[in-house]
C-alpha cells in the first residue's frame, strides 16, 4: 500500500479519469474521483444550487467560477482527509487552479509533498 496518494490534475478532457483507472488497476489500489464526490462536499459548507444558477444567469460563467472556488477548496481539503493515503485521486479540472493566493495556500497545506 502507498503511504501517499497519486493525484492527477489537468484540464478538462485531458484523460485524468482514464489514467486514474489505469493506474489504480496496474497498482492494485483504489481510485477516487473528486468530481463524483464534490457536490456532497460542497453541501457541507452551504453550496446553493439556486444561487449558483442565478449567478450564472445574471453574471455569466466567469462569475459562477468565482462562486465555486471556496467550495472547490473545501472539496480538496475533504477528499484528502477522507482518503489520506493509498489512493489514485482524480481532481476535476477546477480543483487544481487557484488565482487567489490564499485559496492556493489552503489547498497546498492539505497535500503532502512528493517523496524524493
Amino acid at each position: 500500500m502507498l503511504d501517499t496518494n497519486i493525484i492527477l490534475i489537468g484540464p478538462m478532457a485531458a484523460g485524468k479519469t482514464t489514467q486514474k483507472d489505469l493506474l489504480a488497476e496496474a497498482l492494485a489500489i483504489p481510485a477516487v474521483e473528486l468530481d463524483r464526490l464534490r457536490w456532497d462536499y460542497y453541501a457541507e459548507i452551504g453550496y446553493d444550487k439556486d444561487r449558483a444558477r442565478q449567478i450564472s444567469r445574471e453574471n455569466g460563467f466567469d462569475a459562477l467560477l468565482v462562486y465555486w472556488k471556496p467550495f472547490e477548496v473545501h472539496a480538496v481539503q475533504r477528499i484528502l482527509q477522507d482518503y489520506p493515503s493509498g489512493y489514485v485521486i482524480g481532481f476535476g479540472a477546477g480543483h487544481s487552479v487557484y488565482n487567489d493566493p490564499a485559496q492556493f495556500v489552503r489547498c497546498r497545506r492539505h497535500s503532502r509533498p512528493i517523496p524524493t
